[in-house]
């Protein structure tokens, strides 16, 4: 079964790392992006289940 992916989007690291600790020890795939502009591609590229925005 295909894990759902979430996209993070914060510009402090720290808070975008306790945010994808959380979810991945709960069996997500987390990928995460500084701004909104990096957001964007990568949701392009890969579309997200869940995307998180600060």
């Amino acid at each position: 079964m295909a894990r759902n992916r979430i996209l993070i989007v914060d510009d402090e690291s720290g808070i975008r790392f306790g945010i994808r600790n959380f979810l991945d020890a709960h069996g997500f795939d987390v990928t995460e992006a500084e701004n909104c502009k990096s957001a964007l591609e990568m949701f392009r590229s890969a579309p997200s289940d869940l995307v998180l925005v600060d």
